[in-house]
């Protein structure tokens, strides 16, 4: 068996302390959306390991948290869960059909002479481990880590510490790491903030530019599609049938006409509510104000909006009376933002309370304006009124809509 042998003595040759019998197993993809999200809420997001002293074997960090996961009983999430046992990053290269990546000689170092520097490191996210690594493991992916050596011959792992925890549990023998010879610890800590502190993070518009071509190569090459960048790519056809331009945050890219700065709000939106609802309140925001930026919360309250209509009432004849009530009230094609601002504005002026840091939830708020104007300028539809719990939310606000005059001969 690929798994190291104080690993096994715990827990089983095959894992059985922590995975359940072998033919009970089932694999992560093979578990539905819903499945998989309740397992993953059942990880811890972080385990510390202080208890393992100064400078704990990263084995013994392995250890520790499958001890954490058992000790869950009947909730460890991994139970049932089937692993795989890679033994070595060629060999999951192999299994995986993706090319091996080419370290040098001396780069790939036995995991028993590992260590961490537990003053000096972050602690375990253990969640991001399993979450991020282990269940959409890719050995293309597995860059060498960063360490320190010392004149024991103690490898202390500086960067790169949960993709090396995750090669272990999955049963990989050798790891690569680039490392320097010294006694100063001084080096542990330089290590870790000139790639954890001075370096730039990407942002949420870089997540998503990278999903969507990651998506777009992936199916060019053969390769499997992650979850997160198909709903990315869905995402990029939308705003290309739109003419919805997303850029970062700042970028304005000489023009206000449906510039999107605000992609991980939409990214949110769009896995809490329906696709339905997602698409139809993306085409009326854009098509309503065509020439000024695209503002994420006016989507926002159209999907809340929908959750509570009449699902038996034509999707298109509903926008369309949508898109005339709202024009009604905001005629201009430039003045997106005031959609949501000004409704934000009343349920201020009628409660004192900002619409950001409320009770009522805010796309609740933007759905109930939306509801008072429509069941004014648009009463040929059965709107129903989003619910507001007063007992929750405290008392209703009113929305001051304006007169419609209709001049004579017109």
């Amino acid at each position: 068996m690929s798994y190291h042998a104080k690993i096994t003595a715990q827990f089983g040759t095959d894992l059985f302390k922590l995975l359940g019998p072998k033919a009970e197993r089932r694999s992560w993809t093979s578990l539905t959306p819903q499945e998989r999200k309740k397992r993953l809420s059942n990880i811890p997001i972080y385990v510390p390991t202080r208890s393992l002293g100064k400078h704990p074997k990263l084995i013994d960090v392995v250890i520790y948290c499958f001890t954490k996961l058992v000790n869950l009983g009947d909730d460890n999430p991994l139970l049932g869960i089937d692993l795989p046992e890679l033994e070595s990053l060629v060999k999951a290269a192999e299994l995986t059909n993706v090319p091996s990546m080419n370290y040098g000689a001396d780069e790939l170092k036995s995991i028993d002479i590992l260590y961490k520097n537990a003053a000096k490191q972050r602690d375990v996210f253990l969640r991001h481990i399993f979450e991020d690594i282990i269940f959409r493991f890719n050995p293309g992916l597995v860059f060498p880590g960063i360490g320190r050596m010392n004149s024991s011959g103690m490898l202390f792992v500086n960067d790169a510490q949960h993709r090396i925890l995750a090669c272990i549990i999955l049963g990989i023998e050798q790891v690569p790491i680039n490392y320097i010879t010294s006694d100063d610890e001084y080096w542990d800590v330089a290590q870790y903030a000139g790639i954890n502190i001075h370096s730039l993070t990407a942002s949420e518009f870089d997540k998503y530019r990278i999903r969507v071509q990651r998506r777009i190569e992936a199916v060019l090459a053969g390769f499997p599609v992650e979850p997160d960048d198909e709903l990315s790519y869905e995402l990029h056809q939308l705003f290309e049938e739109l003419d919805i331009t997303v850029a970062e945050k700042g970028d304005n890219l000489g023009t206000n006409k449906l510039v999107l700065n605000s992609i991980g709000n939409m990214i949110k939106y769009r896995e809490e509510y329906k696709k339905e609802f997602f698409t139809r309140a993306t085409e009326l925001n854009a098509r309503m104000f065509p020439t000024c930026k695209f503002q994420t919360a006016n989507s926002w309250g159209l999907m809340e909006f929908f959750t509570y209509q009449d699902p038996n009432i034509d999707p298109m004849q509903m926008d369309y009376a949508i898109h005339n009530a709202l024009k009604k009230r905001w005629t201009k094609d430039n003045v997106g933002n005031q959609l949501h601002s000004q409704i934000k504005d009343a349920y201020k002026s009628n409660t004192g309370t900002n619409a950001t840091s409320s009770r009522a939830p805010e796309p609740l708020i933007i759905a109930h304006g939306i509801w008072q104007i429509c069941t004014k300028y648009a009463p040929e539809i059965d709107w129903i009124e989003p619910t507001w719990n007063t007992a929750l939310y405290g008392p209703n606000f009113k929305f001051q809509t304006v007169t419609i005059t209709v001049k004579e001969g017109v």
